[in-house]
Parts: structure tokens; C-alpha cells; sequence
């Protein structure tokens, strides 16, 4: 998790800058290992003010936890990690502006645990490719009404 690469790719003179952030193949495991972090070593995710889209794919996350509220986020993608619940996090940092989600690849076996993306007003796009969850009979007619304002399941539009 402190690996020199990894420390590098948060380090910023101006948290405000970056808009986009992409962290793929870094073992995070949890959201916390990148919200709670000394200045010093690294910019903390909470800081990111400003950032439209974070990548996190392959980074072993098992726990979104503690999720910062980015304001200005769009785009997150999440895919091939150990997720299978706690989204409750993302709609807890009122990521209103939050349009597409990733979520690909996860560990995600079942509907309710989907539920909480119904809080995310302008989520529009939502992909679920390889999840468990997916295998479930009627699973994209009950994912579409239990999310109204989706436009497109897994890159289909409604």
C-alpha cells in the first residue's frame, strides 16, 4: 500500500488541481488507506475537491467505507475489485453529481445490495459485467425499476 509508485500518484502541490485521478492495479484494499493519510506522505482523497473522475480497478478493494464527499465526481469506476455490498458509502458522500459507475467484476451477488444506488440522483449509467448478481432471473427489469433514473444497465440503454 506505500509503495513509491503509489505515494507518487497522490502526491499534489494543489489538491485542487487534479480532475481526474486514476489508480488501477494499486493494492488499496480500503477506502480509508486512501482518506486517512499524513500530508506528508501523501494528498488524501478528501482533499481532491475538484475531481470529476477516479479510477480504482483492480486496486482489491473489499470496503468503500468512509467514501470522501467529492462534489464534482462523474465518473467512478470500481470494476474487477472484491466488492459485494457497502454502497450505502457512496450514497452517504452525496456524490450528486455522479453519473457513470463501474462496477464490473465485482463480488456483488445480490439486488438489495444495489439498493442504496437509488440515493445517487443522477446516476445514469451503471455497469455490473461478471458480477454474480447478474446471473439473477429478471435481474436487469428489477435493477431498472429499483434505480429509475438509470439510462443504460451495463451498456444498454433502457
Amino acid at each position: 500500500m506505500a509503495d513509491q509508485d503509489f505515494k507518487n500518484k497522490l502526491q499534489f502541490k494543489d489538491p485542487t488541481e487534479p480532475e481526474e485521478l486514476i489508480l488501477d492495479n494499486k493494492k488499496i484494499m480500503a477506502i480509508s488507506n486512501v482518506t486517512n493519510a499524513d500530508k506528508n506522505d501523501f494528498t488524501p482523497l478528501t482533499d481532491l475537491i475538484n475531481l470529476r473522475s477516479l479510477s480504482m480497478n483492480r486496486t482489491h478493494l473489499y470496503s468503500l467505507e468512509g467514501f470522501p464527499t467529492l462534489p464534482k465526481l462523474r465518473r467512478l469506476a470500481l470494476s474487477d475489485n472484491k466488492l459485494t455490498g457497502g454502497l450505502e458509502a457512496l450514497a452517504d458522500a452525496k456524490l450528486e453529481k455522479l453519473i457513470h459507475l463501474d462496477l464490473s467484476g465485482n463480488k456483488i451477488n445480490d439486488l438489495s445490495a444495489l439498493e442504496p444506488l437509488c440515493n445517487l440522483p443522477n446516476l445514469k449509467h451503471l455497469s455490473l459485467f461478471e458480477c454474480p448478481v447478474t446471473q439473477k432471473a429478471n435481474y436487469r427489469d428489477a435493477l431498472l425499476e429499483m434505480i429509475p433514473q438509470l439510462y443504460s444497465l451495463d451498456q444498454h440503454d433502457r
